[in-house]
């Protein structure tokens, strides 16, 4: 379940009426899991190569691979 915000800039590039956003939200506020959400909706729409980058491995790593959420469940486990 996305908090209010996140679902603003999600409805708004899955409807087509946004095709770009910057989402300038405070740490922890869910940047990573939008994004993800937004990739594989448009993926399923419209097949292809798409990317999601970090700086790091590391970083990559702990906002993927290793992030729980406030209920304590993997977040990759919600995205696919």
């Amino acid at each position: 379940m996305m908090r209010p915000y996140q679902q603003e800039l999600f409805n708004e590039i899955c409807s087509g009426r946004a095709k770009r956003a910057v989402a300038v939200w405070n740490r922890r506020a869910g940047k990573d899991i939008v994004g993800a959400s937004i990739t594989s909706v448009m993926a399923m729409q419209k097949p292809g190569n798409y990317w999601h980058l970090f700086p790091t491995y590391q970083q990559a790593r702990k906002a993927v691979w290793e992030a729980i959420d406030i209920d304590g469940n993997r977040i990759i486990n919600k995205l696919f």
